[in-house]
């Protein structure tokens, strides 16, 4: 592998499209330590493509030293030229960046993942950069989240490892990472990612929920009422348990309700199975309803009867003390008075006055 040193003017080297970090930062103390020392250690470069005749060179090692040399007025700048292909030229990026403290973890959990893509695996990338396996493959995690996911809020490279890890939490449910990922930069991360997780459970019961139902040839009713008896049916009977152990407890179930097929229902993590009712008991039902509702009838005719008659009882009294009231005593008038009083509080019957019922 050829190895030279030349100086390179700035203008034809370009920043690498592919490096892990994405922002070098304030340059301003280095730009001048390079003023007044010069630089002191040579960039890595590699040769890219030829711009009006001018070979341009792109930038493997000092992103940030290229920055402070333009900032310092530098016209071009010693680098070594190396001849490098797209995994060594990643593995070389990825490696000096891991050294340095300022490099987010999404910058280098992207930066795995690109070797990664050009066939390294996981335990080359560990003993290249001097990491663990298992860091490694958390890394990794947190690489896998989605273009559209890091769009959602201006804040989300703001977020830290912890929120991150959170995120790659959600990998089976899209949906639910792009809505914590939302809260980037809010107060209310944790209290959404408690909402989602408690939503990831549920989610997760029933869908191991539905392979036991699918073995015992159930579907689940998606019916615009959960809680609503169908039709025919009798009022359900709840299932709360693990899904390993519900083939168990449905044969018990099906033991004291055999007639018909079940509809079956999730209520979060809760099963519910209404049985279906005979013939014979739909025929008692019908018939019990019909009963109850003669007897309501007649109730009710004997109501308006008694409020017809309090109506004319009413009536009557009234007209007979405008009739004999100028005549009566004191002591008539009081019991008179007395007596009246506790007619319009009991009724006639003791039980339709201003005190017995709705009346009150």
């Amino acid at each position: 592998m050829a190895i030279s040193i030349i100086d390179i003017n700035v203008k034809s080297l370009i920043p690498n499209p592919d490096n892990p970090r994405k922002d070098v930062g304030d340059v301003t103390e280095l730009a001048d330590s390079i003023r007044e020392q010069g630089l002191q250690q040579a960039l890595v470069v590699t040769p890219d493509h030829e711009e009006h005749g001018e070979r341009m060179f792109r930038v493997v090692i000092g992103h940030r030293r290229l920055a402070a040399c333009k900032l310092a007025g530098l016209e071009s700048v010693p680098c070594v030229v190396r001849e490098l292909d797209v995994k060594t030229e990643r593995e070389l990026m990825l490696v000096e960046n891991c050294q340095r403290s300022d490099l987010t973890p999404l910058e280098e959990a992207d930066g795995y993942q690109g070797l990664l893509d050009l066939g390294a695996n996981v335990g080359e990338l560990a003993s290249k950069t001097g990491r663990s396996e298992s860091f490694v493959r958390g890394r990794l995690r947190i690489a896998r989240i989605p273009a559209d996911v890091r769009a959602k809020s201006n804040s989300f490279a703001q977020l830290s490892l912890s929120q991150l890890d959170d995120l790659a939490e959600f990998e089976a449910y899209p949906d639910m990472m792009a809505e914590l990922a939302s809260m980037a930069g809010t107060k209310n991360w944790d209290w959404k990612r408690g909402q989602l997780r408690s939503r990831m459970r549920v989610e997760d019961w029933q869908k191991r929920m539905r392979q036991v139902l699918d073995g015992l040839g159930l579907v689940v009713d998606p019916g615009p009422s959960i809680w609503t008896t169908p039709a025919g049916y009798r009022y359900y009977n709840t299932w709360s348990g693990e899904p390993d152990e519900f083939k168990q407890w449905y044969g018990r179930w099906r033991e004291k309700n055999p007639y018909g097929e079940p509809v079956i229902r999730f209520s979060e993590r809760n099963v519910l199975c209404f049985s279906q009712m005979s013939p014979e008991e739909i025929a008692k039902r019908d018939a019990d309803s019909e009963q109850r509702e003669r007897r309501n009838a007649e109730d009710r005719a004997l109501l308006v009867k008694r409020q017809d008659f309090d109506a004319l009882a009413r009536g009557l009294r009234a007209e007979w003390v405008k009739t004999h009231a100028a005549g009566f005593n004191g002591g008539q008038l009081r019991k008179a008075n007395t007596r009246l009083s506790l007619l319009a509080l009991t009724g006639t019957n003791l039980c339709d006055g201003l005190i017995a019922g709705a009346g009150w």
